[in-house]
């Protein structure tokens, strides 16, 4: 059999012949599998495969773990490897791009945040913040802090405006750690919707959102 070893020979075989996988996985040169565009290809266009293709041993991880968080999050149990993410927990954080580890667990990896996300480990930003917002407000117990959490403008904007945290209101309540300035973009819709879910707290926010307002 011939071994093919061409990249983008393989690129295509991935992309446009999954359905023959089966045929020509035994001619592709392993050795391929270290480069992190065949594994994209891979986890794109053959995840029902993941159990044939995987092998970590032949996958550089550190290159390619948000791949595999992005399209692979169905054997999160098999790839995963927590020290990694430890290590560059506090960089991966402050990446704004989405395609950082950190970013794609958050994203696509939602299910397994019990295994991922290590509260003593958090580093504290105000985009780590926004993205836990966000994106694990089912997991709030998790990874809340009241001492540690800062909410800039969109962070706060988001709690202020979703019901789903009107349960935890007086856990994440705290003007010091707030950016409470974003009311005075409120459209009317949004301070009216702002004032509906949290009718009954009102006696609380009502003096921070006005001295909010004066000192803008």
């Amino acid at each position: 059999m011939k071994m093919i070893n061409n990249a983008y020979e393989i690129q295509n075989l991935i992309r446009y012949h999954s359905a023959d996988f089966d045929k020509w996985w035994p001619s592709i040169n392993k050795e391929k599998l270290k480069l992190k565009s065949i594994i994209r290809y891979l986890a794109e266009w053959c995840p029902y495969k993941f159990d044939v293709w995987y092998n970590e041993k032949n996958i550089n991880y550190k290159e390619s773990s948000y791949i595999l968080a992005t399209y692979c999050s169905h054997k999160f149990d098999v790839w995963w490897k927590n020290n990694l993410l430890l290590q560059n927990w506090a960089y991966s954080y402050r990446k704004i791009d989405n395609k950082t580890l950190i970013q794609c667990l958050f994203l696509y990896c939602k299910e397994h945040v019990n295994k991922w996300l290590n509260k003593n480990k958090l580093i504290y930003t105000e985009h780590s913040c926004y993205m836990m917002v966000i994106h694990l407000g089912d997991y709030f117990d998790l990874w809340f802090d009241r001492d540690l959490v800062m909410f800039e403008q969109y962070g706060t904007q988001y709690l202020l405006l979703n019901d789903k945290y009107l349960h935890h209101f007086n856990k994440w309540w705290n003007p010091k750690k707030l950016d409470l300035n974003c009311v005075n973009n409120f459209s009317d819709e949004n301070m009216k919707k702002f004032e509906t879910i949290y009718k009954d707290y009102k006696h609380i926010w009502a003096k921070d959102i006005v001295i909010a307002k004066l000192t803008n």
